[in-house]
């Protein structure tokens, strides 16, 4: 996961080709980026956990952090961090928010620009929208996996991602995500896991209304 330094924006990167699941197709052949596509599609409201290290050049060991997610396919994902500390990430299609006790962190015009971008890069990926990702990053699929596992390596083409980003690389199970390891041109690296994931039951107070917050 792309962490932009010096805000709470921590989890946003693509955070997240995440989170998907519920698919009914099975077999012994390799996975296709076809198959792969409607199996991200098909999912309308998820809900789950996930578990972050970040590993950073000249540390001995890892950052780890770890909490609960939310989805609502194309309108929102909300990153609920609880270890080591309480933040809340919201990305929408007007942006990324971070939330800090509850109180919305401030953002530059230049760091509003570029987490709209991301947002709705991260969102088109949930949605499985993998055509519209191809424009931005070379999607190599490894035949290796058997169906139902698969495994992705995006690598950006130009523009902004390929100023921070060497690759994403994304595998699963059927239609879950079950890990996503980020390369940063810098040599640091993020890791995620995501763990119990489900139709959403609950939906949490940042997300409701947010169509109303994103007419405005």
């Amino acid at each position: 996961m792309l962490i932009i330094e010096g805000t709470g924006m921590a989890r946003i990167s693509i955070l997240v080709l995440t989170l998907l699941i519920s698919f009914s197709g099975w077999g012994q052949t390799p996975a296709n980026l076809q198959t792969i596509e409607q199996a991200l599609a098909a999912n309308q409201q998820l809900q789950g956990q996930y578990q972050q290290q970040r590993f950073i050049a000249g540390l001995s060991r890892p950052l780890t952090s770890s909490g609960d997610f939310y989805l609502i396919k194309n309108q929102a994902l909300l990153w609920q961090q609880s270890v080591p500390f309480e933040q809340q990430t919201l990305m929408s299609q007007s942006g990324i928010d971070v939330y800090t006790n509850h109180v919305k962190q401030p953002q530059s015009s230049q760091q509003a620009k570029l987490s709209q971008s991301i947002s709705q890069t991260v969102l088109a990926l949930m949605s499985g929208d993998l055509k519209r990702q191809s424009e931005l990053f070379d999607v190599r699929l490894n035949t290796e996996p058997q169906w139902p596992l698969w495994q992705l390596q995006l690598t950006p083409k130009g523009g902004m991602f390929a100023k921070v980003l060497a690759n994403i690389e994304v595998s699963g199970n059927q239609g879950d995500v079950l890990t996503l390891k980020v390369m940063e041109n810098s040599g640091d690296h993020t890791e995620t896991r995501f763990i119990q994931t489900s139709p959403l039951t609950q939906v949490p107070e940042l997300l409701k209304g947010l169509d109303n917050r994103e007419s405005k």
